[in-house]
């Protein structure tokens, strides 16, 4: 994912962090990474925002991002760590089903 088409280097050769990935949730331009003096992290910012073409302020700081990402790629490994269980549950309750609904036949 990292080396695909939308990863973005700057010109002194470092990559930055979600530059090509990301787009505002309102008019779906692509967000910019800046940092401001003030703070030590980065802000990604909505492009056509900072370009004055209508859009609100939109913004997200990178460490909040990091956060969210690692948010939801723990609760994909725990939902994957738990299909065997999901999946073995579901097949008791078949043949639970199945051996009532057999009983019932043959009386």
């Amino acid at each position: 994912m990292l080396f695909s088409k939308n990863a973005r280097v700057c010109n002194n050769g470092k990559y930055k962090k979600y530059s090509g990935y990301l787009k505002c949730a309102d008019c779906g331009c692509s967000m910019y990474r800046e940092k401001s003096p003030k703070v030590n992290y980065p802000y990604y910012y909505c492009g056509n925002y900072r370009n004055k073409k209508g859009c609100t302020k939109h913004y997200i700081n990178e460490l909040e991002l990091d956060r969210l990402i690692l948010e939801v790629l723990n609760k994909e490994i725990d939902l994957f760590c738990n299909v065997e269980a999901d999946i073995e549950k579901v097949i008791l309750n078949s043949r639970i089903e199945y051996q009532a609904d057999l009983e019932n036949i043959r009386k």
